[in-house]
């Protein structure tokens, strides 16, 4: 039986519950968008009824673009307060770094689409600049992308040796 994911609507208000990945390389970040959107984001999904986060992110990831990974680490939780498609949101986003050196399947190539075809993402690793003049959902994330590019501890979950 499919679990039900954490989305319901209360007070006309839809309150979700997200987890996203974060994975470098070489100074870029992976990004994701539906071909039908303006906006660029992380990659993952909303996560399920009795399901961990990180459980979230990785299952979401192989379904969307094939790839495997052990485990990765909880970075930042933020809330999303928004209006999308005439439906204000309340989101939790629960972010997990992932270490690209333990992933399995990776796609390199700069950009790319999504192997979950009715869903119809695309997939683009981003430099700095490119976020800069990038539209990035939600609007916080841009500066959080920009400060984790930037911060000392990005080493260790950055690939080494490998260039787009």
């Amino acid at each position: 039986m499919k679990k039900s994911d954490i989305n319901f609507v209360l007070d006309n208000i839809k309150v979700n519950c997200r987890a996203v990945g974060i994975i470098a390389n070489n100074d870029m970040i992976l990004m994701q968008k539906r071909q039908r959107d303006n906006f660029w984001t992380l990659p993952g999904g909303k996560i399920a009824l009795l399901e961990k986060g990180e459980e979230t992110i990785q299952r979401e990831l192989k379904e969307e673009i094939g790839i495997d990974f052990e485990n990765c680490t909880m970075y930042n939780v933020k809330e999303n307060f928004f209006k999308f498609e005439n439906q204000q949101y309340h989101e939790f986003i629960f972010m997990y770094l992932i270490n690209p050196n333990q992933v399995t399947g990776l796609c390199i190539d700069k950009e790319f689409d999504g192997i979950e075809t009715q869903k119809k993402l695309q997939f683009r690793w981003m430099t700095e600049k490119e976020l800069l003049s990038t539209e990035i959902a939600p609007t916080w994330l841009k500066d959080e992308l920009l400060t984790y590019l930037n911060a000392d501890f990005k080493g260790k979950t950055k690939m080494l040796g490998r260039k787009l």
